[in-house]
Protein backbone atom coordinates (compact mmCIF):
# COMPACT_ATOMS: atom_id res chain seq x y z
CA UNK A 1 0.00 0.00 0.00
CA UNK A 2 2.66 2.33 0.86
CA UNK A 3 4.12 1.08 -2.50
CA UNK A 4 1.50 2.53 -4.43
CA UNK A 5 1.40 6.23 -2.07
CA UNK A 6 5.28 6.55 -3.58
CA UNK A 7 4.40 6.06 -6.96
CA UNK A 8 0.85 8.70 -6.46
CA UNK A 9 4.07 10.69 -5.13
CA UNK A 10 6.09 10.57 -8.15
CA UNK A 11 3.63 10.02 -11.19
CA UNK A 12 1.19 13.00 -9.80
CA UNK A 13 1.17 15.93 -12.49
CA UNK A 14 2.05 19.33 -12.27
CA UNK A 15 -0.69 21.91 -11.60
CA UNK A 16 -3.26 19.41 -10.37
CA UNK A 17 -2.20 19.42 -6.76
CA UNK A 18 -3.40 22.37 -5.50
CA UNK A 19 -5.34 23.38 -1.69
CA UNK A 20 -3.25 20.38 -0.24
CA UNK A 21 -3.41 20.15 3.88
CA UNK A 22 -0.94 21.24 6.02
CA UNK A 23 0.37 18.08 7.82
CA UNK A 24 3.46 20.00 9.92
CA UNK A 25 3.75 23.77 10.31
CA UNK A 26 7.11 24.08 9.36
CA UNK A 27 9.51 21.91 7.31
CA UNK A 28 13.37 23.12 6.40
CA UNK A 29 16.50 23.69 7.44
CA UNK A 30 18.18 26.79 9.75
CA UNK A 31 20.98 29.05 8.49
CA UNK A 32 24.58 27.76 8.57
CA UNK A 33 27.73 28.95 7.57
CA UNK A 34 31.17 26.90 6.80
CA UNK A 35 34.65 26.79 5.44
CA UNK A 36 35.66 25.96 2.04
CA UNK A 37 36.62 22.72 1.53
CA UNK A 38 34.65 21.65 4.60
CA UNK A 39 32.32 19.42 5.21
CA UNK A 40 28.49 20.36 7.23
CA UNK A 41 26.05 18.84 8.25
CA UNK A 42 22.31 20.69 8.32
CA UNK A 43 19.55 18.91 10.17
CA UNK A 44 16.10 19.44 8.17
CA UNK A 45 13.69 19.58 10.48
CA UNK A 46 9.98 19.04 10.82
CA UNK A 47 7.73 21.38 13.40
CA UNK A 48 4.57 20.13 14.94
CA UNK A 49 2.86 17.48 12.94
CA UNK A 50 -0.72 17.43 12.53
CA UNK A 51 -0.76 13.90 11.91
CA UNK A 52 1.22 10.26 11.91
CA UNK A 53 3.63 10.58 8.79
CA UNK A 54 5.16 7.75 7.20
CA UNK A 55 6.31 8.93 4.19
CA UNK A 56 8.01 12.06 3.11
CA UNK A 57 9.23 13.17 -0.01
CA UNK A 58 10.84 16.79 -0.19
CA UNK A 59 12.99 18.53 -2.90
CA UNK A 60 16.37 20.39 -1.60
CA UNK A 61 17.00 24.03 -3.71
CA UNK A 62 20.60 25.28 -3.07
CA UNK A 63 23.28 26.51 -5.46
CA UNK A 64 25.66 23.54 -6.80
CA UNK A 65 28.32 25.78 -7.27
CA UNK A 66 28.56 26.80 -3.72
CA UNK A 67 27.61 23.44 -2.19
CA UNK A 68 28.02 19.66 -3.03
CA UNK A 69 25.48 17.18 -1.82
CA UNK A 70 27.99 14.66 0.06
CA UNK A 71 24.92 12.10 1.54
CA UNK A 72 21.94 12.30 3.17
CA UNK A 73 21.58 10.75 6.43
CA UNK A 74 18.19 9.71 9.08
CA UNK A 75 17.01 12.02 11.59
CA UNK A 76 16.46 11.72 15.16
CA UNK A 77 12.61 11.34 14.13
CA UNK A 78 13.44 9.08 11.16
CA UNK A 79 16.79 7.14 13.06
CA UNK A 80 14.67 3.52 12.42
CA UNK A 81 13.59 4.07 8.70
CA UNK A 82 14.64 2.77 5.29
CA UNK A 83 17.54 4.17 4.31
CA UNK A 84 17.07 7.63 2.05
CA UNK A 85 16.91 7.41 -1.71
CA UNK A 86 18.20 10.50 -3.09
CA UNK A 87 18.44 11.94 -6.87
CA UNK A 88 20.75 14.74 -7.00
CA UNK A 89 20.08 15.09 -10.57
CA UNK A 90 18.30 18.46 -11.08
CA UNK A 91 19.76 21.70 -11.75
CA UNK A 92 17.66 23.49 -9.25
CA UNK A 93 19.17 20.22 -7.02
CA UNK A 94 18.31 17.27 -5.20
CA UNK A 95 14.90 15.11 -3.74
CA UNK A 96 14.66 12.87 -0.97
CA UNK A 97 12.55 10.35 -0.16
CA UNK A 98 12.68 8.94 3.25
CA UNK A 99 9.71 6.13 3.96
CA UNK A 100 9.83 4.33 7.24
CA UNK A 101 10.32 0.97 8.33
CA UNK A 102 6.56 0.54 10.47
CA UNK A 103 7.39 3.38 12.98
CA UNK A 104 5.64 6.78 11.06
CA UNK A 105 6.50 9.90 12.92
CA UNK A 106 3.71 10.53 15.63
CA UNK A 107 1.36 13.42 15.52
CA UNK A 108 2.43 16.22 17.83
CA UNK A 109 6.44 15.65 17.02
CA UNK A 110 9.13 18.58 16.42
CA UNK A 111 12.61 17.50 14.91
CA UNK A 112 15.20 16.49 12.63
CA UNK A 113 13.77 13.95 9.91
CA UNK A 114 17.22 14.06 7.87
CA UNK A 115 20.49 15.56 8.10
CA UNK A 116 22.44 16.86 4.98
CA UNK A 117 26.11 16.43 4.74
CA UNK A 118 27.22 18.98 2.47
CA UNK A 119 30.89 20.11 0.56
CA UNK A 120 31.87 23.63 1.03
CA UNK A 121 32.92 24.45 -2.79
CA UNK A 122 32.37 28.33 -2.89
CA UNK A 123 34.45 30.53 -2.46
CA UNK A 124 34.91 32.66 0.89
CA UNK A 125 31.57 35.30 1.63
CA UNK A 126 29.25 33.38 -1.48
CA UNK A 127 25.74 32.52 -0.32
CA UNK A 128 23.61 29.64 -1.44
CA UNK A 129 20.12 29.86 -0.47
CA UNK A 130 18.83 26.40 0.67
CA UNK A 131 14.80 26.66 -0.27
CA UNK A 132 12.07 23.98 0.13
CA UNK A 133 8.14 24.68 -1.52
CA UNK A 134 4.98 24.18 -0.21
CA UNK A 135 3.06 21.93 -2.75
CA UNK A 136 0.41 24.61 -2.67
CA UNK A 137 2.66 27.04 -3.95
CA UNK A 138 5.67 25.44 -6.31
CA UNK A 139 7.60 28.30 -8.39
CA UNK A 140 7.89 28.68 -12.17
CA UNK A 141 11.18 26.68 -12.57
CA UNK A 142 9.36 23.59 -10.77
CA UNK A 143 7.98 21.65 -13.69
CA UNK A 144 6.99 18.52 -11.41
CA UNK A 145 6.51 17.87 -8.03
CA UNK A 146 9.80 16.66 -6.98
CA UNK A 147 10.19 20.46 -5.85
CA UNK A 148 7.89 20.52 -3.07
CA UNK A 149 7.35 19.27 0.13
CA UNK A 150 5.20 15.82 0.70
CA UNK A 151 3.93 14.50 3.69
CA UNK A 152 1.59 11.25 3.36
CA UNK A 153 -0.11 10.07 6.53
CA UNK A 154 -1.41 6.92 7.75
CA UNK A 155 -4.15 6.91 5.58
CA UNK A 156 -1.58 7.27 2.49
CA UNK A 157 -3.62 11.33 2.09
CA UNK A 158 -1.40 13.37 0.41
CA UNK A 159 -0.02 16.64 2.21
CA UNK A 160 2.51 19.22 2.83
CA UNK A 161 4.24 21.58 5.32
CA UNK A 162 5.05 25.72 5.22
CA UNK A 163 8.80 25.69 4.40
CA UNK A 164 11.59 26.70 6.76
CA UNK A 165 14.22 28.36 4.24
CA UNK A 166 17.80 28.63 5.40
CA UNK A 167 20.94 30.46 4.12
CA UNK A 168 24.51 28.97 3.72
CA UNK A 169 27.41 31.61 3.99
CA UNK A 170 30.51 30.73 2.86
CA UNK A 171 32.91 32.17 6.13
CA UNK A 172 35.59 34.99 5.19
CA UNK A 173 38.05 34.60 7.99
CA UNK A 174 39.99 37.70 8.38
CA UNK A 175 43.07 38.75 10.02
CA UNK A 176 42.62 41.29 12.81
CA UNK A 177 44.71 44.56 12.05
CA UNK A 178 47.74 45.05 14.87
CA UNK A 179 47.89 48.39 16.87
CA UNK A 180 50.79 50.66 17.54
CA UNK A 181 51.03 49.37 21.22
CA UNK A 182 51.37 45.51 19.58
CA UNK A 183 53.89 46.78 16.99
CA UNK A 184 55.91 48.59 19.54
CA UNK A 185 55.91 45.38 21.74
CA UNK A 186 56.80 43.28 19.06
CA UNK A 187 59.95 46.10 18.05
CA UNK A 188 61.05 45.86 21.51
CA UNK A 189 60.67 42.03 22.00
CA UNK A 190 63.11 41.75 18.72
CA UNK A 191 65.02 44.68 19.38
CA UNK A 192 65.86 44.71 22.80
CA UNK A 193 64.28 47.88 25.38
CA UNK A 194 65.71 50.92 25.18
CA UNK A 195 64.09 52.15 21.34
Amino acid sequence: MLLSFIVMFLAAEPGVLADLPYFADEFGVDDASGDKNSNILMPVMICNTAKAIPCILFGIHYDKSILGLASVRLGELTSDWNTPTVNNDFDWGAAVVLVDNGNPIEASSTGSVAELEFNVTGEPGQISHIDFYDLNYLPPHCDDIYCGIQLSDTDYILGTAHPRNGTFTVVVHTVPAASGITILLLLNALLGPGL
